[in-house]
């Protein structure tokens, strides 16, 4: 029956594809933005019970980012670029100590995701999502967050990002590039 009409094969199978792409798609949709969701509570739920401050490493942080705009001579040269260069675009569009929190923040974010992404690869939606649930509030990021450690963020959150590609790169033999880049960006974020 199928020999007669191999199209027919063929195209239920690039649709099937397309399908699954499209799942995936929606479900990464819907990762991203509880993350963000978790992201902001947890900032809400901190800010609520002390006060928001930023201590000296925000405060380079700043000092990076006013050197990328030519407001100052002096580059501190503390951080490798990854989160000074977050920071400078996010304080384009906002002042500079909320820059540091929104690049923090998406720092925070993005560890979400990424731990979500490397859980999903062995369990269920839903498994994954209880588990990065469990993983948000953990005391090792309050800590960070604590002492304003934005590029550790970001070199936790490729890092772990490079691990979830590494597992597909040996499972179904696809994301080498995606590897190789989050591994360089781990290492462009913080010398872990």
């Amino acid at each position: 029956q199928w020999e007669s009409r191999p199209h027919v094969l063929e195209d239920s199978m690039i649709s099937a594809r397309r399908r699954r792409r499209r799942s995936l798609l929606i479900e990464c949709a819907i990762a991203a933005a509880c993350a963000t969701i978790v992201t902001a509570g947890l900032v809400i739920l901190v800010g609520s019970v002390t006060d928001l401050w930023l201590p000296l490493d925000a405060s380079r942080y700043v000092a990076e980012a006013e050197w990328l705009r030519n407001r100052s001579d002096v580059l501190p040269n503390i951080h490798p670029p990854v989160f000074p260069i977050v920071v400078f675009g996010f304080d384009l569009l906002t002042d500079r100590w909320s820059a540091v929190l929104l690049a923090m923040t998406l720092g925070y974010t993005l560890y979400l995701v990424a731990t979500y992404t490397l859980i999903r690869q062995r369990h269920a939606p839903l498994v994954a999502a209880l588990a990065t649930l469990l993983a948000a509030p953990t005391p090792l990021f309050a800590e960070i967050m604590g002492w304003g450690g934005g590029s550790n963020l970001m070199g936790v959150a490729a890092a772990v990002g490079a691990l979830a590609m590494c597992e597909r790169w040996i499972r179904r033999g696809s994301g080498a590039v995606t590897t190789g880049a989050l591994i360089g960006l781990a290492i462009a974020a913080h010398p872990i």
